[in-house]
């Protein structure tokens, strides 16, 4: 299943940190900096607190249900808690996908921004749940976990326990 919006929203951030760097940096350095930031964005190992019975299959930051059922993933953008709202703000109801809840919150001293939805595609329904994790004044993890519609009680409490223990140090 295609996850769309997710895919664009971190797009989006990566861009921009893209965009700033080109307009602040010498051309000379450019390259090398926009190097760092997406060996940042997909290699910074994210600490979490992942049921390992239902998400038996691991990947750097991605695991994965068995049955494909469900999944989590994390990504660290090289951006301000507050570049990363404005953005989260601007995600709209698009290509199947509907915001459910958007919300702010505090968990341990940590900034986070919260979005629930819905994706409907090729007759199928899913639950997909994102994250923005304030990790320092430049770093944030995005967290996306997403299960099969009839599957909440399930994999819910799992994925909201891994996006709020998600960190970059043990």
């Amino acid at each position: 299943m295609k996850k769309v919006p997710f895919v664009l929203f971190i797009l989006a951030i990566v861009s921009c940190s893209f965009q700033t760097v080109a307009q602040s940096t010498p051309a000379d350095t450019v390259a090398a900096k926009i190097g760092e930031m997406i060996n940042k964005v997909f290699n910074t190992e994210v600490y979490m607190d992942v049921d390992t019975i239902l998400f038996n299959t691991k990947q750097a930051n991605f695991y994965l249900n068995e049955e494909s059922k469900a999944m989590i993933m994390t990504m660290v953008a090289p951006q301000s808690f507050q570049k990363a709202e404005e953005h989260f703000n601007k995600e709209s109801n698009k290509d199947g996908y509907k915001v459910v809840e958007k919300k702010k919150l505090t968990h341990n001293g940590k900034n986070i921004l919260y979005q629930s939805g819905i994706l409907k595609r090729d007759g199928k329904k899913a639950h997909m749940y994102m994250y923005a994790i304030e990790c320092g004044p430049q770093s944030i993890i995005f967290f996306t976990g997403m299960h099969m519609a009839g599957d909440e009680k399930k994999f819910f409490p799992a994925i909201e326990r891994a996006a709020l223990s998600a960190s970059l140090t043990k």
